[in-house]
């Protein structure tokens, strides 16, 4: 099939990552990011593999039942197909479909590697917002002039998408963000000592702490710790830059479950692999005090945390 060929596409499902696909009319599967199951699209080839092709969505001739129109304006549609961000692979879909695809993903890896079998595989729960939950942001950035510009690296992970509001981050850290866009984008009133040094800046809020900013050569904010509440489970310490969930009810939920698996099968010892701040031990000990939990991590700060969290 020749390079940017112009090809009817009928969307049937998504892949892992949030590709869409269907099968071309010479039966090669074909990916094409944009498209909702139930689609018809036009689609532009862009690369033609031995087992599948790649396209760019061109326009979609039929709609989906499930298309919605996305909330993002930097979500990928067909007049921005070329200059989309890479991720939120999911806005023109409603959440049910996202939900349903992301757990057919799911299910296939564990069958397919022979880690569960069909009847132990539960059901998933959803997210209770779809935007505004995420505690911590990492942009990318650019320097031209006295103005910085924040952004996320494209698939290519060459070209540069200038994001001024990210939709899924908690409104605290989009209030943040705006600040830091203002502050930095004037020489007399910069909150950056090395402009030309600022490849990424960080965002990361709690309720207890607020927001935390800080940029590469921000080098002295190792040791600080930050504290979040996870459901009936308590606060827990977390350094700054170590890993921690960044979907709060989420996560509660999750620990929540699993608390209660440990419970209901009467477990006695639990291995917790890269356990971080140890949030699922600590949260499965409490609930179970005959339980004997030992967490595995590389991050020594985390270590240190999950110590005190105990």
């Amino acid at each position: 099939m020749a390079h940017n060929e112009i090809e009817k596409l009928a969307i049937t499902g998504f892949a892992f990552g949030g590709a869409s696909f269907g099968k071309l009319d010479s039966g090669k599967i074909c990916f094409v990011r944009g498209g909702v199951p139930g689609d018809l699209a036009e689609i532009q080839i862009t690369a033609s593999k031995k087992n599948f092709s790649t396209g760019r969505l061109l326009r979609i001739l039929q709609k989906s039942e499930h298309r919605i129109q996305p909330v993002c304006p930097y979500a990928l549609t067909e007049k921005n197909a070329l200059h989309a961000c890479p991720g939120c692979s999911y806005q023109q879909t409603d959440y049910e479909t996202e939900l349903q695809w992301k757990q057919i993903q799911f299910e296939s890896f564990l069958l397919r590697s022979g880690l569960a079998d069909k009847d132990h595989i539960r059901t998933p729960f959803g997210a209770p917002s779809r935007f505004g939950w995420r505690n911590k942001l990492r942009f990318s950035c650019e320097v031209r002039g006295n103005q910085i510009q924040t952004g996320y690296m494209g698939e290519d992970n060459v070209s540069f998408l200038p994001i001024r509001r990210c939709l899924l981050s908690e409104q605290a850290i989009q209030d943040a963000h705006s600040h830091f866009l203002m502050s930095s984008s004037s020489n007399s009133n910069s909150s950056l000592q090395n402009r030309q040094s600022c490849r990424h800046v960080s965002f990361r809020w709690t309720p207890s702490d607020g927001v935390r900013i800080w940029t590469d050569a921000d080098s002295g904010l190792s040791n600080t710790i930050l504290h979040e509440q996870l459901g009936s489970f308590g606060t827990f310490q977390v350094p700054l830059k170590s890993f921690f969930q960044v979907n709060i009810p989420v996560a509660s939920e999750l620990v929540r479950r699993v608390s209660d698996t440990v419970q209901h099968h009467e477990i006695r010892f639990l291995a917790d692999l890269y356990c971080g701040t140890g949030i699922f031990s600590i949260a499965a000990a409490r609930k179970n005090p005959e339980l004997t939990c030992i967490g595995i991590e590389l991050d020594p700060r985390a270590i240190d945390s999950a110590r005190a969290n105990a």
